[in-house]
């Protein structure tokens, strides 16, 4: 009978059980690092919108949004190409100034 061990993930043969576990907290520290590359890298492609995906996010229409920014500057916009973009960070910005100036009047 041939008694051969499964190899580790180190590439080397576990003394006894118990050795798994520790390769297993390596591999779950990898799976968590990659994860969070992975979420900034997400978060970092979705921080500027298109006209459509503002007006989405703030709950209007594109025309709205494409009115804000062009004709009465209150909205921050860069151009990309041909296309109007928009950071979230100025979106929420802006809906700040917009409340705070509800609230007072």
């Amino acid at each position: 009978m041939d008694e051969r061990k499964a190899p580790s993930l180190s590439g080397q043969q576990p003394k006894n059980p118990g050795d798994l576990t520790g390769d297993l907290c390596a591999v779950a520290s990898e799976l968590s690092a990659l994860r969070s590359l992975f979420e900034n890298r997400i978060s970092a492609e979705q921080s500027y919108l298109t006209a459509a995906e503002a007006a989405h996010y703030l709950r209007s229409t594109k025309q709205t949004v494409v009115y804000l920014a062009k004709r009465t500057k209150q909205l921050a916009f860069h151009v990309v190409g041909k296309s109007m973009v928009f950071s979230r960070t100025d979106l929420d910005e802006f809906m700040r100034r917009i409340r705070r100036a509800g609230a007072h009047g």
